[in-house]
C-alpha cells in the first residue's frame, strides 16, 4: 500500500474523476452516431433499478442488509449507476455505503468492465465512527469473474477502559494438609480500536456443467498501525444463483487475528420498474450489468490493548 492521499476527501474525488473520464469517453464514442440512434437510446430503457435485501447467518455474528441500485443514465452497452447500502449486525454495528459505479461492455461482447467508488461510514461496536473511501475494479464475464478493491479509511482512533478483575490461585500448607486461596487483583485496561488501510484480490468462476453455480478464491490484506497487527488472509465462497431474484451464499474467511468465520445466506433482489426489452430478451451477460458490486461488507478494525495498573 505505497499509495497515499492525504485524506479521505481527495481518495473519494480521484475515484469520482476516473468515472467521469470512462463517463466521457463513453459520450465521445456515442457522437458520431446518427440523431435517430441517440433518440432511441435515450428512450429505451434495458437496465432498471432493483432493491436487494440480504441476511447472512455466522459462526461469530448475523447480518442483515438493504441495498438499492439504480441507473443514473444508460445507452446499449454502458451504464452509470448508484449504489447505496445500509447493514447491521448482532453485535450492534452499523454502517452505510454510498456508491457510484460505470460499467460496459467490451466490443467483442465478452466481458463487462467496471469501476467504482463508495464512501463509507460505520458505527463500531466500540461506538466508533469510522469513515472511509473504496475503489473497486471489476471484470465480469459469463464464465469468470475478476475484482480488486482498494480501502482506505479516515484514522479515526477510539480509545476505551475497562476494569478486569482476576483470580490467581494461592497455596498454603497447614498440619502437612494444603490448602488453596484465590487472590483478586484488578486491572485497568485500554482498549484502542483502529482502522486499517488494506486491499482484497477475487476471482471466481462458474462450474462447468452448473451454471448457475459460481465458486471464488479471495486473498485480503489490512495493514495493522500503532501496535495493532497485520490481517492477511483468504476467503472462499460459493454462490448459488437460482433465479433472477434469488441467490443463496456460504463463505468462509480466515486469518490469525480473526480466526475461521463462517456465514450462509441469501440475497433476494426485486426490480423496480419493467424492463423494455425491445422483442428480445436480455443475454445473460447483459443482466450482469445490474449485479450489485462485490466487496467487503465491514471497514476492518482491529485493537490494542494496554494494561495501566
Amino acid at each position: 500500500m505505497n499509495i497515499k492521499f492525504s485524506n479521505l476527501k481527495s481518495t473519494y474525488f480521484l475515484t469520482i474523476s476516473l468515472i467521469a473520464l470512462c463517463q466521457h469517453s463513453a459520450f465521445s464514442n456515442t457522437a458520431s452516431e446518427s440523431k435517430k440512434d441517440k433518440n432511441k437510446y435515450s428512450q429505451e430503457k434495458k437496465w432498471q433499478p432493483s432493491v436487494m435485501f440480504g441476511g447472512k447467518y455466522g459462526n461469530k455474528r448475523s447480518i442483515g442488509q438493504v441495498s438499492l441500485l439504480s441507473p443514473l443514465w444508460q445507452n446499449d452497452t454502458e451504464l452509470l449507476y448508484l449504489d447505496f447500502r445500509f447493514m447491521g449486525n448482532s453485535k450492534n454495528a452499523r454502517e452505510g455505503n454510498f456508491g457510484i459505479g460505470k460499467r460496459w461492455i467490451t466490443n467483442n461482447k465478452e466481458f463487462i468492465l467496471g469501476v467504482y467508488g463508495f464512501y463509507d461510514r460505520r458505527r463500531t461496536e466500540l461506538s466508533n465512527i469510522v469513515d472511509q473511501a473504496t475503489l473497486g475494479l471489476e471484470a465480469l464475464s459469463e464464465t469468470w469473474d475478476y475484482r480488486a478493491n482498494a480501502y482506505y479509511p479516515k484514522h479515526t482512533t477510539k480509545e476505551i477502559e475497562k476494569r478486569e478483575v482476576r483470580a490467581e490461585p494461592k497455596f498454603r500448607y497447614a498440619h502437612h494438609n494444603q490448602y488453596i486461596y484465590k487472590k483478586s487483583t484488578v486491572n485497568t485496561i485500554k482498549i484502542k480500536e483502529i482502522p486499517l488501510r488494506g486491499f482484497d484480490l477475487e476471482i471466481g468462476r462458474s462450474v462447468p456443467g452448473a451454471s448457475a453455480l459460481r465458486l471464488y478464491g479471495a486473498y485480503y490484506h489490512f495493514q495493522g498501525r500503532k501496535n495493532t497487527k497485520t490481517i492477511n488472509g483468504f476467503r472462499v465462497r460459493a454462490n448459488l444463483h437460482l433465479n433472477d431474484n434469488f441467490n443463496f451464499i456460504v463463505e468462509q474467511s480466515h486469518d490469525k487475528i480473526r480466526k475461521a468465520t463462517t456465514f450462509a445466506g441469501f440475497q433476494l433482489t426485486i426490480p423496480i420498474g419493467e424492463t423494455k426489452k425491445n422483442g428480445r430478451e436480455l443475454t445473460s451477460l447483459e443482466k450482469r450489468m445490474v449485479e450489485f458490486p462485490e466487496r467487503d461488507i465491514d471497514i476492518i478494525t482491529n485493537e490494542s490493548a494496554t494494561i495501566v495498573n
